[in-house]
């Protein structure tokens, strides 16, 4: 079930640069407290009670206390914190979508549906359900923080991706069918209507709007994106 919640995850970053973005961070919130200092050698990240923790030592309890889920939810969470403003509307959609898979959860795990919601989430490297709207208000930060990265560069990145991708949008209309090498009369008129409609003119999203029964697509006028 973990991969419910990741489904809108972007590609995984390479160890290097996990490694790289969690000790910058780290360093960051110490800017001027340990700037320059070292121990045995090795760069001192904080501070604390006059107890020095170093670089490797800060990733070595990161690495296993959250694993790599857990550091790049760090990584993720803090570049967005500070590039992308919370808006109402993802505060709003993160508790929608958190009561849609809370639901999801109970139906598929009965009274157990906490225990493994809660280490769903832990894997990702949150702590508890009270971290669900979070997880999904991130993860809208996230999107919109490589959205914004995507059109602002787009002249340089995207003609390597269509060279290499050959991307394509793609739209349709669903029709369900109990059996579809035996559609019922009741499932071919609904195919007729909608291929009339089509057929006269009507735009295809319009008719996706209306007829589609992929309810998360028909929204979009029936967009599957690209």
């Amino acid at each position: 079930m973990i991969e419910i919640l990741k489904k809108f995850w972007f590609i995984v970053l390479i160890a290097l640069f996990l490694i790289g973005a969690v000790l910058f961070f780290a360093y960051s919130d110490n800017t001027g407290k340990v700037q320059g200092k070292k121990e045995g050698g090795l760069d001192v990240v904080y501070s604390i009670a006059d107890q020095n923790i170093t670089a490797d030592q800060f990733y070595d309890e990161m690495f296993e206390k959250k694993g790599i889920s857990g550091i790049y939810q760090f990584l993720v969470k803090n570049v967005t914190d500070v590039s992308v403003e919370t808006t109402d509307e993802m505060v709003e959609n993160a508790k929608l979508n958190s009561e849609a898979i809370t639901t999801q959860f109970k139906t598929e795990y009965g009274i157990n549906y906490e225990t493994e919601l809660t280490r769903s989430l832990q894997s990702l490297g949150y702590n508890s359900i009270s971290e669900l709207d979070d997880y999904f208000i991130n993860l809208a930060k996230s999107q919109q923080f490589i959205k914004d990265y995507i059109e602002a560069n787009i002249d340089t990145i995207y003609g390597s991706y269509e060279e290499a991708k050959s991307p394509r949008e793609l739209s349709h209309i669903l029709v369900t069918m109990v059996d579809s090498a035996n559609p019922t009369d009741e499932e071919l008129a609904k195919l007729k209507v909608i291929e009339d409609k089509l057929s006269s003119g009507t735009e295809f999203g319009a008719v996706a709007y209306e007829f589609s029964e992929d309810t998360g697509s028909a929204v979009n006028n029936g967009s599957l994106g690209l």
